[in-house]
């Protein structure tokens, strides 16, 4: 979980494979994001602002994208790499 710099949202990364966006106020589910293909492991808010939002996850990927838009800005994949013995 991360909080907006200024507490009034709170992103939450899921083992259902999702990321969610909350009204820290209400408790209210404002944004549901359901992109990555296995377990959600960390979230992140930008910290100059909450108009971005980067996540990972065990599907090897990493996200960036804005909370403002439906959009994704940004995609990471991470390659495992194999070491001869």
């Amino acid at each position: 979980m991360d909080y907006s710099v200024d507490g009034s949202m709170l992103a939450s990364a899921s083992a259902d494979k999702t990321v969610c966006v909350w009204d820290a106020d209400s408790g209210r589910r404002i944004k549901k994001y359901s992109e990555h293909s296995s377990h959600v492991n960390s979230v992140c808010c930008a910290r100059d602002d909450f108009h971005l939002l980067a996540t990972a996850s065990d599907d090897c990927t990493t996200r960036v994208r804005p909370t403002s838009r439906s959009f994704l800005m940004v995609v990471f994949l991470l390659t495992k790499r194999h070491h001869a013995d």
